[in-house]
């Protein structure tokens, strides 16, 4: 009788243990298909694109290859001067900082006339005291704060940062002779390249 028992006690348990699984089963499976049925929206961020910019240094107006905006003076002496004006603009889409750099400076003797004296090695390049300057009020003058490079010709080099990195900017370079200078300049020629740069 008692193993009877047992055994009926042990069924029931075991009834009440399938029926706890099936009910955890079957709210399961309503929480999940619950989950499915609540509202829903999607939005889409199409077409995103990057592009880069562009920086375009134009001095004159113009690019590379073209010779407007280059300067030969001819039959200097001393005590004469002049100056020229390169405006410089920025193209492109940008902001850029303006560099200058002065390169390939090559000093030539010329024919060397009887009055100069030997052996002349060609001294122009000595003798022109050069302001560069960037006239950012456009008044043709250098104020504070405008200057590039006060020298001799010869000294020029850089790059050379150009102060407040504003374009488009007037570069003025002024040139003179002192009029100490004497017959050691006699047909003496000096040429060099003039390098505008504008960087990030």
């Amino acid at each position: 009788m008692k193993s009877e028992v047992k055994k009926k006690e042990v069924k029931t348990k075991m009834k009440k243990q399938l029926m706890s699984i099936m009910v955890i089963g079957i709210a399961s499976l309503m929480l999940g298909a619950g989950t499915f049925a609540l509202f829903s929206d999607t939005e889409t961020s199409t077409g995103n694109t990057f592009t880069a910019g562009t920086l375009d240094i134009k001095v004159g107006g113009q690019d590379d290859g073209d010779t407007v905006w280059t300067f030969d003076e001819t039959d200097m002496k001393p005590g004469t001067e002049g100056s020229h004006t390169f405006v410089v603009t920025n193209a492109g889409t940008i902001p850029g900082m303006l560099s200058i750099e002065v390169t390939d400076i090559v000093n030539l003797p010329g024919t060397t006339p009887e009055p100069e004296p030997t052996p002349d090695t060609g001294d122009l390049g000595a003798a022109i005291w050069v302001i560069l300057f960037a006239d950012f009020d456009e008044d043709g003058w250098i104020d504070d704060g405008e200057g590039i490079y006060v020298g001799y010709l010869d000294g020029l080099g850089g790059p050379y940062l150009v102060g407040q990195g504003v374009l488009p900017v007037d570069i003025v370079f002024y040139w003179s002779i002192h009029v100490d200078v004497g017959n050691e300049i006699m047909d003496d020629s000096v040429s060099f390249d003039i390098v505008f740069s504008l960087a990030q």
